[in-house]
């Protein structure tokens, strides 16, 4: 019959798997999947910024560029809150009718009839009040353009210095409009999924480095 005697000199262990359970509190581990759905969705709206440029050409806007810097995240508790403080987000995201009459002019004051569509690159990105010289066009429906008016002279064969109209059309007058649901505006469930798992797992290597780590008086 024996016995066996062991004796522990140094753990390290104990100090890692401390550190571990300390560090995988939900008050630790919830600003990392927090910071992660956010440089998420903040490198979702830097794709789409750069793949989406103005379709009609004129100087663009960068609405993405601005969503990205309007990504925040709020934690409270064991919860995290991400929120995108830009105009129209939640309707691009989920698609809807705008309609006229629930703001007012900028001319009048009064609500508004019509929605001022751009039609050119010209008018991309800016107000119909901006541009003074404009005309309401006329249908047999009611108004649905507002165009700027130009004359030209023209040469003909019996007479000279004669005059013409020219009509371009910066803005189509709507009722109302329908935006369709763009669930590509925010990354996908395995884009998030990625980006958590990532993270997470080098967290928990730091946590683990640091635990097992010997203490400065250890080295020798």
């Amino acid at each position: 019959m024996f016995t066996i005697d062991i004796v522990i000199t140094k753990d390290t262990a104990t100090p890692a798997v401390r550190a571990l359970r300390e560090g995988l509190q939900a008050e630790n581990v919830v600003p990392i999947f927090a910071r992660s759905v956010a440089n998420a969705v903040r490198g979702n709206f830097d794709d789409l910024d750069e793949s989406r440029p103005n379709k009609l050409g004129g100087s663009r806007t960068h609405y993405y560029s601005g969503a990205r810097s309007a990504t925040k995240y709020t934690i409270k508790g064991d919860h995290a809150t991400i929120s995108v403080g830009q105009v129209g987000m939640r309707l691009r995201f989920y698609g809807g009718t705008v309609e006229a009459g629930r703001n007012p002019s900028y001319i009048t004051g009064q609500p508004t009839k019509y929605l001022t569509i751009p039609a050119t690159a010209e008018s991309y990105g800016h107000r119909a009040a901006d541009f003074p010289d404009l005309i309401v066009l006329w249908g047999n429906g009611g108004p649905f353009a507002l165009a700027r008016v130009t004359q030209k002279k023209i040469a003909t064969a019996k007479s000279s210095g004669a005059e013409t109209n020219d009509t371009e059309i910066l803005y189509w007058l709507k009722a109302e409009v329908d935006i369709p649901a763009d669930r590509t505006m925010l990354p996908s469930s395995e884009q998030i999924r990625q980006a958590i798992s990532g993270d997470f797992a080098r967290y928990v290597r730091t946590l683990w480095r640091m635990g097992a780590l010997p203490a400065a008086g250890d080295i020798g």
